[in-house]
């Protein structure tokens, strides 16, 4: 499985209260929860360009005891019931980028979670308000680790989570007590990950595609 991620201008647009970040599954119960604070709920992807003024806005309004809502996002465990709705996810978040029917047809069965994904790997989710709005996914990789899968639904595309879940997957490998996380990037995310300190070593074969080649990444851990 590649992983992929979300257009999310670097993450600007998140209104941190704390820099708090979930770790793996293996220690994730079910009432563990770990949340930010991120844009409000009223911004399009548009206004996002209007952020240094609402940065100036909320300290006027903080000064006079106004409060501007905010959206609440969590990393959690997801639950074996939640596997079908996040393969759904990720087929959408993939689906984004322009593939046409054909080659998504191809990806789905490398796309799907399965119940082994919770037994085998770190797996989470991020919510915003409750929703799920993206998911990552770590696994072990001979003597490295592997970034299976990081998606975020188109709707919440934009607000930065790809940063939060790609911080959290950083975690989750140094878990595994490996010195790298490799990363099959798809193309278009690889730029992404190289902001976040991968860097590029080759590339590798699609599980999916035949012929077909990605970029190969690797983020050092140690």
């Amino acid at each position: 499985m590649h992983a992929t991620h979300t257009s999310n201008a670097a993450g600007a647009a998140l209104l941190f209260l704390n820099d708090s970040h979930a770790i793996p599954n293996s220690t994730l119960d079910g009432d563990s929860r770990e949340a930010v604070t991120i844009i409000p709920p009223c911004w399009t992807k548009a206004e996002l360009f209007a952020r240094p003024f609402f940065f100036a806005l909320r300290c006027v309004a903080c000064r006079r005891g106004v409060s501007i809502p905010m959206l609440s996002f969590i990393l959690r465990a997801p639950d074996l019931s939640e596997l079908d709705d996040l393969s759904a996810l990720q087929m959408r978040s993939k689906a984004h980028w322009g593939y046409d029917a054909a080659f998504m047809a191809a990806c789905k069965e490398e796309l799907t979670l399965t119940p082994a994904d919770l037994s085998d790997t770190a797996l989470v989710v991020g919510a915003v308000d409750g929703a799920m709005a993206g998911v990552a996914q770590v696994g072990p990789r001979g003597q490295d680790a592997d970034l299976l899968a990081l998606f975020i639904d188109p709707p919440y595309m934009g607000m930065g989570l790809g940063k939060e879940l790609f911080n959290w997957s950083v975690t989750a490998a140094r878990q595994f007590s490996r010195d790298r996380l490799l990363i099959d990037a798809d193309p278009d995310a690889a730029a992404f990950y190289e902001k976040m300190g991968a860097h590029r070593i080759g590339i590798t074969p699609s599980a999916s595609i035949p012929g077909r080649v990605l970029p190969l990444l690797e983020y050092r851990l140690r």
